[in-house]
């Protein structure tokens, strides 16, 4: 039986990390390990977790690493242990489904071109999470296109979410397999926070891999740009100085410069519009949170105009 290592991160997070780490319970699959990892946390959290759960394995970090760097010291540790299958896990997501590990091993062994699986999220409400994609940069279709059409360019009729298929990048957490791990090496750690999964996603493709996305086993993840547009708050309230700096990281290492260059206008003009937008609708009815879903726009679209790539 394969064995897989799931490694969550924390940062200065007890309460977050610690549901998570509860939520592991529930898997059935027997041949798992669990790497929890604290990234330079001040605040004694991974202690504590430590002592409530001594079975799992612990590693620190003496300061915050970024997610990239901090990650791909457990997935050495974790190869080096006889890892067969590597699946980092955010640690606002919970493991919802005990036989989630048993079914994406079982899917990604069925097809030796598979080097990625990554199943579907669900907000806590229970409706459903964008996590794959067949478009570099989504978000531009988000920031020009009402939702329903934005929804209909990247999805397709029905919002057909329950069979498995191959997509370009699926985010954040997935089922990694050894081989590509050696085909392809670790997450590059100029990303210091966000984009490391896109750009993964993309040199496996590179190399010929599938991504493939696998909805018929699901986890509930709390948060993420996807979570506020979605659930009726600001997309760009998630559109911070990390999250810039990952947007214009991959459109200069992915695109040429005058692609990346055109692209990075779009989302600048995108974020501002979407700002004059909610400027307006503050006129009527909650006045306080409208200005701050405008403002949180204006300044990611500053924030994209001024930030320079690695």
């Amino acid at each position: 039986m394969s064995k897989v290592s799931i490694i969550v991160l924390n940062w200065n997070d007890y309460k977050e990390t610690k549901e998570c780490v509860e939520s592991l319970n529930k898997i059935i699959y027997s041949n798992y390990e669990v790497i929890i990892v604290d990234n330079g946390s001040e605040d004694g959290s991974t202690q504590r977790i430590q002592k409530e759960f001594p079975q799992y394995r612990y590693i620190y970090n003496h300061q915050n690493l970024g997610y990239a760097k901090a990650m791909n010291r457990a997935i050495e540790d974790a190869l080096a242990r006889g890892a067969d299958y590597i699946f980092p896990l955010n640690n606002d997501a919970r493991v919802e489904d005990g036989e989630c590990f048993e079914k994406l091993i079982n899917f990604a062994e069925s097809d030796s071109e598979i080097g990625i699986a990554g199943p579907r999220f669900v907000f806590p409400s229970g409706s459903y999470q964008s996590s794959a994609y067949n478009i570099f940069m989504p978000v531009i279709i988000y920031l020009f296109l009402p939702d329903a059409l934005a929804n209909f360019i990247l999805f397709g009729f029905g919002r057909q979410f329950d069979k498995p298929k191959e997509v370009l990048w699926v985010s954040g957490m997935f089922l990694i397999k050894k081989k590509l791990i050696e085909n392809l090496g670790l997450f590059d750690e100029r990303f210091f926070m966000g984009g490391e999964d896109v750009d993964y996603c993309l040199r496996a493709k590179k190399f010929r891999w599938k991504i493939v996305y696998y909805p018929q086993i699901y986890f509930m993840h709390k948060r993420g740009a996807s979570a506020q547009r979605f659930e009726g708050q600001s997309v760009a309230a998630n559109f911070n100085k990390l999250a810039i700096e990952a947007m214009i990281q991959l459109l200069y290492k992915w695109k040429s410069r005058p692609v990346a260059y055109l692209y990075r206008i779009l989302l600048v003009l995108g974020f501002y519009l979407r700002g004059i937008e909610w400027l307006f609708r503050s006129i009527v009815g909650d006045r306080k949170n409208k200005m701050k879903i405008a403002n949180d726009f204006f300044n990611a679209s500053k924030l994209t105009f001024q930030t320079v790539p690695k």
